[in-house]
């Protein structure tokens, strides 16, 4: 995967649970108690700005037979739009349970005051081990493609 169509993760969020809930009912309901045994494949870095666009890039990767640590899923009693020395803790100990971290690229990404903290976490727990996935508009993707010559 090079990059990720907002329009497909949108889509893949969608087929993954019933039409008439909203995101806020989906991610209530997926929501379950953290295993600290569970190890995870990867940790998906990500603004909470796109929660229905990163559920979907959660259920996309999962259909290549990975695991995927989403915070407020995993760990829904966090609260992450305040930043604590407690939610900084369990995210530490979320990320040492995952092989790799992959950095969901979004518009509302550099609003994030935790993504970039994740990034340089994890990049000193495991150099190399972390991947850039821009999340796109169909637009930006279609501007994007190699021009052919003729």
């Amino acid at each position: 995967m090079a990059y990720i169509k907002i329009s497909e993760a949108r889509a893949a969020a969608r087929a993954a649970v019933p039409v008439q809930k909203r995101a806020g009912q989906i991610l209530s309901e997926q929501a379950r108690a953290f295993d600290a045994a569970e190890r995870y494949d990867i940790f998906l870095s990500h603004s909470f700005d796109d929660a229905e666009i990163i559920y979907g890039v959660k259920k996309m990767i999962e259909t290549l037979s990975l695991t995927v640590y989403v915070d407020w899923i995993e760990d829904a009693q966090l609260d992450r739009t305040k930043v604590t020395a407690k939610t900084a803790a369990v995210l530490r100990e979320r990320m040492k349970t995952c092989s790799s971290l992959v950095y969901a690229h979004s518009a509302n990404s550099p609003s994030s005051v935790w993504m970039p903290w994740e990034l340089g976490y994890f990049d000193g727990i495991r150099p190399h081990q972390v991947w850039i996935l821009p999340l796109v508009s169909d637009y930006d993707s279609e501007i994007s493609r190699p021009i052919s010559r003729r």
